[in-house]
Order: structure tokens, then C-alpha cells, then sequence
């Protein structure tokens, strides 16, 4: 059974421009995005997003003062799998920590490189 999980921005931006996204239908029944990283995606990469994405808004209320350090997409996404009890793909080091600090269930380190 696939299962649900949460996503920054940045690994979304790179598989997409590897026309990769199959790797995350392959595992994943459904990715949930924050509405900034939505935003983000479709306003400044022009990304299409395909049918198993789901765009769940996150209210500032929910976001800790741990997170302001981050940016809005981070915040939002930590803040959402925390709320959802849900893993987090995220790739940058700072969030991360926190996340993990802050105790996602599972975290999933991403390390893509374009050339």
C-alpha cells in the first residue's frame, strides 16, 4: 500500500526539470504541498503539478517560532507534517534539523544534482 507524504519545494523544482515526478507516483499515493510551495511552484517555475498532488493551506497560527528561521515553503511543510503526522521530503540542511527536532516521523533526505 503506497502511502502520503510532504513536500518542499526544491525537490519538486528538480524533478521536474529531470521529468521525474513518476519517482514520487512510483512511492507515493499522493504528495501534499503547502499552498506557499504551491505558489512557488506554479508562479516562479511555471510547473504543472500532476493529478496526485494535493495543495493543503497551512494557517500562520500553526507555524512555531522555531520555523521563521526558514523559508515560508519550509515552514509550511514542516508545520503540515507535523500537523498530518505525515513524513517530509525536504532537502535543505536547516530544515531538516529542525524538522527532525521538532520529531517528524521520517524524514527523506534529498540529493539530487543537475547538471
Amino acid at each position: 500500500m503506497k502511502s502520503t507524504i510532504i513536500s518542499d519545494t526544491t525537490a519538486l523544482i528538480v524533478l521536474s526539470k529531470l521529468e521525474q515526478f513518476s519517482l514520487l507516483s512510483n512511492l507515493f499515493e499522493r504528495v501534499i504541498i503547502p499552498s506557499v510551495v504551491y505558489d512557488e511552484l506554479i508562479t516562479k517555475e511555471a510547473i504543472a503539478l500532476p493529478d496526485f498532488f494535493q495543495i493543503e493551506p497551512v494557517s500562520h497560527h500553526d507555524i512555531m517560532l522555531e520555523l521563521m528561521v526558514l523559508d515560508a515553503g519550509e515552514a509550511q511543510a514542516i508545520s503540515l507534517a507535523n500537523r498530518l503526522k505525515l513524513p517530509l521530503l525536504i532537502d535543505e540542511q536547516k530544515g531538516r534539523k529542525i524538522a527532525h527536532h521538532q520529531g517528524d516521523s521520517v524524514l527523506v533526505k534529498v540529493a539530487l544534482i543537475i547538471s
